[in-house]
């Protein structure tokens, strides 16, 4: 493993995969049934949080087909966390609607994954868009077109 350090064993992290990963897939991970820490290797990144919830958050946001695209633009060649850094995102807020809505909605996407509910996740992952667009001003024809265009 490499970069090894504290975030290691942070008890919730979001993750996804690094070394030239073309799409943008993000996970929360817990600790694993005995309570111990889930490690990731060192093809994945990952973003360490002391709670879940904050956890649910970033990883809606950057599951979110705004960010999604963003990501494809950069994904031709080797990404690293950096991009995290030109997104425009609010630091996770307790009690703010909308963080808390994107929060609720990633808990639910990540159960129905968990239950191989495809349409399940379709449907939250839509709702997660909507949310999104929000944070960012982005209207509904402009995230119908960053739909349209992730279709290609």
């Amino acid at each position: 493993m490499y970069g090894v350090g504290p975030y290691t064993m942070a008890r919730w992290r979001t993750a996804w995969k690094g070394q030239v990963a073309t799409s943008l897939d993000v996970s929360v991970c817990g600790p694993g049934e005995d309570g111990r820490p889930v490690l990731n290797d060192q093809t994945a990144y990952s973003v360490p949080f002391e709670e879940e919830r904050e956890a649910h958050y970033l990883a809606a946001l950057l599951n979110s087909r705004p960010v999604r695209a963003f990501y494809g633009c950069l994904a031709y060649k080797h990404t690293s966390m950096a991009f995290i850094a030109q997104l425009a995102m609010q630091t996770f807020e307790r009690g703010h609607e909308v963080h808390e809505e994107l929060t609720t909605l990633s808990q639910q996407c990540h159960a129905a994954a968990a239950h191989n509910d495809e349409a399940g996740v379709a449907e939250l992952e839509a709702r997660i868009d909507a949310v999104a667009a929000r944070i960012w001003g982005i209207t509904d024809a402009e995230l119908a077109a960053i739909r349209e265009a992730l279709e290609v």
